[in-house]
Order: structure tokens, then C-alpha cells, then sequence
């Protein structure tokens, strides 16, 4: 065989592990204190501020009665994440509001932080991904 043809085949081997996408390693949510009932439990994943809370770019969900309280993201690219949970009760897709604004169903960001009057903002409930394994806790409040 060609030294030649060796050559390139490492190379192209090596490129293949430094520019993959998925770095390997997982980021798992941990939702604490979900309230018993029915719904959906939904952890969405942004990547810049003006995104946030508008339109995410990973989500997952689980059912709120499951045995687990934990979702799993794998494959994602290294960057920054906001991360927010809503426990959707009704199953509409959203959170559901009062008159005043207050929410209706639990709500968590990550670690427990919140905003003062409204959430809090993207840079207090960011991480910083690169493809390590991860684990972050999101405990959810009701009103």
C-alpha cells in the first residue's frame, strides 16, 4: 500500500474526531419538585438572548407522572444554553397565564434563579457547553 494513501487516511481519520458534531457527553436536566398530576414536563434549550423564551433550539419532553426527572440532550453543539422548564398541565404547549400575568403552571429555570418581577435574564440561567458531560438541576415553582 501506497505511504501516500496511509497518509491521507490518517489524516481524514483525524479530521473526522475534531470536527464532529456531537462531542460525546450529555446534558442532563434533573427537574426537582414537580407537583403530582398530569401534563407534560418541557425543558427547552436557547442559544442567545434575543431567543430566549421566544424560540428555542433543543427540547425535549417527559410525561410529569413519570418515574424519571431527567431529559437528556446529546449531540449538541458547544455554545451557550439558557435553560427553562414548564410543567404543562393542560397539554396546551404553553404556560398558562392569569389575568395578571402570574403563571398558572409550574415554571423553573436553572438552579432555582428567578427574576425579580417577570424571569430572569439570559445570562443568570446560562451554561457554558463544550461537549463535556453535565449535569444542571431545574426545581420548579408554582404559584
Amino acid at each position: 500500500m501506497d505511504k501516500r494513501i496511509v497518509l491521507v487516511f490518517c489524516i481524514l481519520l483525524s479530521l473526522t474526531r475534531f470536527y464532529s458534531f456531537g462531542q460525546g457527553g450529555e446534558l442532563t436536566v434533573t427537574v426537582m419538585d414537580i407537583a403530582p398530576g398530569a401534563g407534560q414536563i418541557h425543558v427547552a434549550l436557547y442559544d442567545s438572548e434575543a431567543k430566549f423564551l421566544k424560540e428555542h433550539v433543543y427540547s425535549q419532553s417527559i410525561n410529569a407522572d413519570s418515574s424519571s426527572n431527567e431529559v437528556r440532550f446529546s449531540d449538541l453543539k458547544e455554545g451557550e444554553y439558557a435553560i427553562c422548564v414548564i410543567h404543562d398541565e393542560n397539554e396546551n404547549g404553553e404556560l398558562d397565564k392569569n389575568f395578571f400575568g402570574i403563571p398558572k403552571e409550574g415554571f423553573g429555570f436553572l438552579n432555582g434563579v428567578m427574576g425579580r418581577y417577570g424571569p430572569p435574564k439570559y445570562d443568570e440561567v446560562k451554561i457554558r457547553w463544550t461537549g463535556e458531560s453535565q449535569k444542571v438541576v431545574v426545581p420548579l415553582r408554582y404559584y
